[in-house]
């Protein structure tokens, strides 16, 4: 478990919003990983877990919100 501010993540998700057409799954995520480290993402069927990956690997684009990897904005990068 990580405690306080990550001074510098790998990857920095910023008040994210993603789905598919109308319906949005992600509401304004915000997510910092830290290098070196395994991070699980858990949760129940439906909860946005496989959107949130597609979000970080960049199949899909944020409708509003940044994602960064090492400090870069990828956000509208191919995958």
């Amino acid at each position: 478990m990580t405690v306080g501010p990550i001074v510098d993540p790998i990857i920095r998700i910023e008040a994210a919003h993603a789905g598919y057409g109308e319906l949005e799954i992600l509401h304004g995520v915000s997510l910092d990983l830290p290098r070196a480290t395994l991070t699980t993402i858990i949760g129940a069927n439906g909860a946005g877990k496989s959107t949130l990956l597609r979000l970080i690997f960049g199949t899909l684009r944020p409708r509003s919100g940044r994602v960064f990897y090492d400090g870069a904005d990828v956000s509208d990068q191919p995958p």
